[in-house]
């Protein structure tokens, strides 16, 4: 057993704590010796309490469930708000059903506070995620891999409103967690090293930053294989921190790693290569000019005004949160077109959003004229027909001023016949467009993130 646990680099609290969950057994904290040969390492007042493991089918809130399926739906077709408004509902329903506690509502605050962060409000994100872990850790336990999620998305969603020693403690936290429960060497202990590597990059504190992506690229390489993209990131993640330190020789060994690794499984033209290449260069550069900078402190003929300058790049909250997103699962993706960007200028809209805008435009139109038609004390008639005739796409200059009185007089004919509401409405073809466009408008949301939720 003993050797059995060494080769798979197993801790003897993680097993046994498994082992007690499986079977009932609740025994008592302290200090078990799992080493030694000749004492027993358990006793019969070790064992405090024993109880049940019972199998049982719980009750569903149907239509709460549906609520909450449908608002995912509408998330992954990216309707945020609609979807938002859909399980914030579910969530009042599965509130009245199955009470304040229950894993299915801290499913639904971990969704709220996703959508909150995405909609950009971490603040909002951070009390639905301290909530929704709370909830884990009462229904699946604290130690579960489920509340270790929680944290590090917790952790995330502090990063981002700028509390970052909040975000380590949660960072650690998780760490410790994961293992106990685990170990060391688990898959997911190297996204939980790499988000804290970052943060403590972000802090410059930069050889913590680097011991800690030094493990989590042990990790990948031992899982994922040293060929992988997720070894590529380790490997670029570390050439960064190094060349905030000035250590340029170790930052180009590991980005030329990671230059490898993308250029043989992209290819040339993937843009992660090209800017792999680019950052090579850059350090090359940089490196360059350091040693040309140690030469001349060593020469005898030693002009300060003559040393090269130094461009460190220091890393900046934005940045930092640009890749913790990445390592976490958040993809934000702008809808700009090719041309335009290369342009500068916005990509064309939607059909249905710039039916809207256009919509909105004739309404505005509209008000100005009754505004206008209100000051120039104009009989009801001709203000109707002065909104009639905006309809047929003329200016409120050729409505309101003394050469249309010919044309208000007539469309004053027109409602002595019956049209009055008509004229006032608008018609029902501008009815029928502004249902159109309206209905079109969930469709057309421009900020859609590619993730896929639970």
């Amino acid at each position: 057993m003993a050797q059995a646990l060494v080769e798979m680099e197993l801790l003897h609290v993680s097993v046994l704590r498994t082992f007690c969950k499986k079977v009932g057994i609740q025994l008592a904290v302290r200090n078990y010796n799992f080493t030694s040969r000749t004492e027993p390492t358990f006793s019969g007042a070790d064992v405090e309490s024993l109880f049940p493991v019972v199998k049982h089918a719980l009750p569903k809130a149907r239509e709460g469930l549906k609520l909450l399926h449908k608002g995912q739906n509408y998330i992954q077709q990216g309707l945020l708000k609609p979807g938002c408004e859909l399980v914030t509902e579910s969530l009042h329903f599965l509130n009245h059903v199955y009470g304040p506690v229950h894993p299915e509502i801290a499913l639904c605050l971990r969704l709220l506070a996703h959508l909150n962060y995405i909609l950009g409000d971490p603040l909002e994100a951070i009390t639905h995620q301290h909530k929704s872990i709370v909830m884990y850790e009462r229904c699946v336990g604290f130690e579960h891999p489920a509340t270790v999620t929680e944290f590090l998305r917790l952790a995330l969603y502090c990063f981002s409103a700028q509390q970052v020693p909040s975000a380590l403690t949660l960072l650690f936290r998780a760490r410790y967690l994961l293992a106990l429960s685990l170990s060391e060497d688990h898959p997911e202990m190297a996204q939980v090293d790499t988000n804290i590597g970052l943060i403590l990059h972000a802090t410059h504190n930069f050889d913590l930053a680097l011991l800690y992506l030094q493990h989590a690229l042990a990790v990948n390489e031992k899982h994922a294989g040293p060929m992988s993209l997720k070894t590529a990131l380790s490997h670029h993640l570390k050439a960064c921190v190094a060349s905030c330190q000035g250590d340029f020789r170790s930052a180009l060994q590991s980005e030329k790693e990671a230059f490898n690794i993308y250029r043989q499984e992209l290819g040339d033209d993937n843009e992660k290569t090209r800017e792999s290449s680019e950052l090579l260069k850059h350090l090359t550069s940089q490196a360059v000019a350091l040693q040309r900078k140690i030469n001349q402190f060593s020469a005898a003929s030693f002009a300060a005004s003559a040393l090269p300058a130094l461009f460190i790049t220091q890393p900046t909250h934005k940045g930092v949160l640009e890749m913790l997103n990445v390592i976490n699962g958040f993809f934000f993706i702008h809808l700009r077109s090719r041309d335009a960007e290369e342009s500068g200028e916005d990509a064309p809209r939607p059909p249905a959003v710039a039916a809207i805008e256009q919509q909105q435009q004739i309404s505005e139109e509209r008000m100005q004229l009754l505004k206008r038609a209100a000051a120039e004390s104009l009989p009801p008639a001709a203000a109707a027909a002065a909104l009639r005739a905006s309809d047929l796409q003329l200016s409120p200059e050729q409505l309101l001023n003394g050469d249309a009185q010919q044309l208000l007089k007539a469309q004053a004919e027109t409602l002595l016949n019956g049209g009055v509401q008509q004229l006032l409405s608008g018609g029902g073809d501008a009815r029928e467009a502004t249902a159109g466009a309206a209905a079109g408008s969930k469709a057309a949301e421009t900020n859609i993130v590619s993730e896929e939720l639970d």
